[in-house]
């Protein structure tokens, strides 16, 4: 097997080892995975039946020209990460994480820590605000819980 094949053109019967994802010589007609071969010296026996362009990933089989790859608005996880690498792509514009203030309102309100008192309500809506900002991916505080009484000072 030989190592540089860049700038020359395989033969028939001729291997050469690439690297996982790397350019595929001229002249080669499949890709062969190394657990599939026994190597000794500079020869190879393949251990299965091979057809021609098996293991082949032809340039732009995966994403195709003008191929929107991730939405506008979207959350970029690993995966998207990956898949703008693997285009060479650096940078990217993105937007801060939102963060929220949850302003609740009613004297009625009480902590879910307290014992509930006569008259009042515990303050659920905030849990629940909060939990759904939170898998929504918003960062969410609560700012104070307020009267809704406009006289209330």
């Amino acid at each position: 097997m030989q190592e540089m094949y860049l700038y020359r053109v395989l033969n028939k019967n001729e291997a050469v080892k690439i690297m996982t994802g790397g350019k595929i010589p001229q002249g080669a007609n499949c890709v062969i995975k190394k657990e599939d071969v026994t190597v000794i010296g500079d020869m190879i026996t393949l251990n299965i039946k091979l057809k021609e362009y098996d293991n082949y990933i032809f340039k732009g089989e995966d994403i195709k020209k003008g191929q929107l790859i991730i939405n506008k608005n979207q959350n970029i996880g690993y995966d998207g990460i990956g898949v703008l690498a693997s285009l060479g792509i650096s940078k990217v514009t993105v937007y801060d994480d939102l963060k929220v203030g949850i302003l609740n309102t009613g004297t009625e309100l009480q902590d879910i820590n307290e014992t509930l008192e006569n008259g009042k309500i515990y303050d659920s809506n905030r849990y629940t605000l909060y939990s759904r900002l939170l898998k929504l991916g918003i960062q969410a505080d609560t700012i104070c819980n307020c009267s809704d009484d406009i006289y209330w000072s």
